[in-house]
């Protein structure tokens, strides 16, 4: 599609370091989808309260890119209309 952007995604880490759930994504709806997929996914180091691991809310960036290749593919694709 030769779409780029970027996806920031809030979650919930367990004590485990797991994701428990998924408080929100933001940026372009195409990517939505596939980082909620993947988010899920992701391991953390538990965050520490007094030495013991806690529930931690954290924004988790994702950027898509095309490769130099891929842009310039779009790019002469453009071109054509």
């Amino acid at each position: 599609s030769g779409i780029e952007g970027r996806v920031t995604a809030k979650v919930l880490v367990g004590t485990d370091g797991s994701i428990i759930k998924v408080g929100g994504i933001s940026g372009p709806d195409v990517f939505q989808n596939e980082v909620r997929d993947k988010v899920m996914n992701l391991q953390f180091t538990p965050a520490l309260q007094n030495g013991q691991p806690v529930k931690c809310w954290v924004s988790v960036p994702f950027s898509f890119t095309l490769s130099a290749k891929d842009k310039k593919k779009s790019n002469d694709d453009d071109d054509d209309n």
